[in-house]
């Protein structure tokens, strides 16, 4: 099931597939979703998204002097 799918599902049906994986003994209950993932070997990363790159106010005000 992709992330999205499971955003998704209504909190009854998460909670049957959770305690469904809980009692197949996929997962142990209190572990967390990047220990579930480092677990199978996935890892994640952050990524700069350039949010302090571009002045969106000085990019207005540029567009306002031009007019």
């Amino acid at each position: 099931m992709w992330p999205h799918e499971w955003d998704a599902c209504s909190w009854d049906l998460q909670r049957l597939y959770y305690e469904g994986m809980v009692a197949e003994g996929l997962i142990e209950v209190g572990e967390s979703p990047e220990a579930l993932a480092a677990k199978d070997g996935m890892t994640g990363r952050t990524a700069d998204t350039g949010a302090g790159v571009i002045d969106l106010a000085a990019m207005r005000d540029q567009f306002a002097a031009q007019r």
